[in-house]
């Protein structure tokens, strides 16, 4: 992905809302992880479709999942991609380890971009 998320950050497994078990595993993260069905696409006055927080209207990133390939115990391969808006989104694989009971991202391959 490359880009820095400021703002809210929503996350969409296969199109639907990962379980609130899923989502108890982001509470030590600076921005908030919140499901995907609490955001909403709004077009601004150039026409573009910005991603924003239903709840406070502050502009954010949608995280959309659409396959988990385990490589081990503590290694996968995560294919989806990121919107923040009509011109700025990327869809790609993402590479994660599971390192001190967290998963981090160690890379990330871009398929394609706008």
């Amino acid at each position: 992905m490359g880009d820095k998320i400021d703002g809210p950050v929503f996350l969409s497994i296969r199109g639907k809302d990962p379980r609130d078990a899923f989502m108890e595993q982001f509470p030590m993260l600076k921005e908030p992880v919140k499901k995907g069905s609490g955001a909403e696409y709004k077009k601004n006055n150039n026409s573009w479709v910005f991603l924003v927080d239903r709840s406070t209207g502050k502009k954010a990133v949608l995280l959309s999942v659409n396959s988990i390939k385990w490589l081990s115990s503590d290694r996968v391969e995560v294919s989806g991609g990121a919107y923040w808006h009509s011109l700025r989104f990327d869809v790609g694989t993402y590479r994660l380890a599971k390192k001190e009971n967290r998963w981090l991202v160690e890379d990330y391959e871009i398929k394609a971009f706008p």
